[in-house]
């Protein structure tokens, strides 16, 4: 049998590794604003999901319910659709949107610029 001391008693205390607080109202706030810097960078779930947690991590918060960050992640990318979108339809000509409308109109079960993904590479 060991001795009467923990392993615990040598381990110097460091409240900085305990320092976490619950995310509030306004942590929520920077979380979705946070969420919708990575939407610029990438689109990608994952990608968002990964940069929130590393915030909660840097901001030691911790992090909301997993509905909660699903909701928030799916938010930036809806906005960020929104945003793109809108960008395209002010800069765009109607004769642009129209090519592209013709572009991505489904023909015969499959999109024309899928077609051109699968067309055979030039041999050249």
């Amino acid at each position: 049998m060991l001795g009467g001391t923990t392993p615990f008693g040598s381990v110097d205390f460091n409240p900085t590794l305990i320092c976490v607080r619950r995310c509030t109202a306004v942590d929520r706030q920077q979380l979705a604003h946070q969420a919708g810097r990575a939407a610029r960078i990438s689109s990608k779930p994952v990608y968002i999901f990964r940069e929130l947690l590393q915030y909660l991590t840097e901001q030691h918060l911790v992090a909301p319910g997993y509905t909660v960050l699903q909701d928030i992640v799916g938010q930036a990318v809806t906005a960020e659709a929104q945003r793109l979108t809108t960008i395209i339809q002010t800069q765009l000509s109607p004769l642009d949107c129209a090519a592209l409308d013709r572009l991505f109109a489904d023909s015969q079960g499959l999109y024309t610029n899928t077609r051109l993904k699968k067309a055979p590479k030039d041999s050249a």
